[in-house]
């Protein structure tokens, strides 16, 4: 088929849509149309995360887990992964007051660099809040050593050389 033949098939459809769409009762006029624009914001931001280029440290360390998926087994499922990285996160987002021990739990759970790794990936970068407000963004070492830190004023500030000398035994050469 030509291109002529295409046009007047998409000139009839779209004849054949107005005229329905002509025909609705203004309150469903208003839906079809906001349901159009979430549609289309629904798929441009899928469009948009799919083409944007990653950044550096996204390919640090998928550079890191390719490379020691053949050395190693990750301990756990793949969604367990995204299971630790949400407890991490929600232990060190409030602004009242972190649960350090919870971060420490979570991260001696890790037996390798490739778990290390894994939850690195899964973690991400996220968004951290003061009382509803944004602050700044973090990726998954730097929560939890903010984490750790902001809990009681710095009291228990010693898990970050606890999680450390955990890692350090088993062999992680990860550091908070």
């Amino acid at each position: 088929m030509e291109w002529g033949i295409y046009k007047n098939k998409i000139i009839m459809a779209t004849d054949n849509i107005y005229k329905y769409y002509k025909d609705l009762p203004q309150w469903a006029k208003g839906v079809v149309v906001v349901s159009s624009l979430g549609l289309a914001y629904i798929v441009g931001s899928k469009i948009y995360v799919a083409l944007k280029p990653k950044s550096q440290d996204d390919r640090n360390i998928e550079n890191d887990i390719n490379n020691l998926n053949g050395k190693m087994t990750a301990t756990y499922p793949e969604a367990s992964y995204d299971n630790y990285a949400e407890t991490i996160y929600q232990a060190q987002r409030t602004s009242v007051g972190n649960d350090s021990g919870t971060i420490q739990d979570t991260a001696q759970l890790m037996n390798n660099n490739l778990d290390v790794a894994k939850l690195i990936k899964a973690y991400g970068t996220r968004q951290d809040y003061a009382f509803g407000f944004p602050t700044e963004k973090y990726s998954l070492l730097g929560a939890m050593r903010k984490g750790i830190s902001n809990d009681a004023f710095g009291i228990f500030s010693y898990r970050i050389g606890s999680i450390n000398n955990d890692w350090e035994k088993k062999g992680i050469t990860y550091r908070v």
